[in-house]
């Protein structure tokens, strides 16, 4: 009798688990043949030449300048450090803000004054290399001084 009992209770257990298996791993085959198949993506187009230059011309740089010099100045730390950062890593494009870049070390927030200070240091070094090569700062020079 136990052992009619063992073989029932083992029966049972293939009855229930064994279709529950295959129903798992039907479906993980499933799953995996879906993400095998060639995904339909939209074709990303190049810019043309010529639109590239829009995005290339003063006034769209002093905008960008004036964006930038808005969220420093602006009450979110994180944007006032990124958009810092971003003004040092423009180099030469940034020298007309400059001035205004020196007004602003003291900013209550430590890692935005630190990257104000490091964005002036590479404004600065950008004018003095540019004034070193002899290729003259165009417009921008009148709004820079020198030391």
């Amino acid at each position: 009798m136990k052992r009619f009992q063992e073989f029932i209770g083992s029966s049972l257990v293939t009855i229930t688990i064994v279709p529950l298996l295959m129903v798992g791993i039907s479906a993980s085959i499933a799953v995996i043949e879906w993400a095998m198949q060639p995904q339909h993506r939209p074709m990303i187009c190049p810019i043309p030449d010529s639109d590239i230059r829009i995005f290339d011309t003063e006034e769209w740089r002093l905008k960008k300048r004036i964006h930038l010099m808005a969220l420093v100045k602006g009450e979110s730390v994180n944007k006032a450090r990124r958009s810092a950062t971003t003004l040092g890593g423009m180099g030469i494009d940034a020298a007309p803000v400059l001035d205004e870049l020196k007004a602003l070390p003291d900013h209550p927030d430590e890692e935005v004054q630190a990257a104000i200070l490091i964005a002036i240091g590479k404004i600065e070094t950008a004018i003095h290399a540019e004034l070193r090569s002899g290729s003259g700062l165009d417009t921008r020079k009148s709004a820079v001084q020198v030391d």
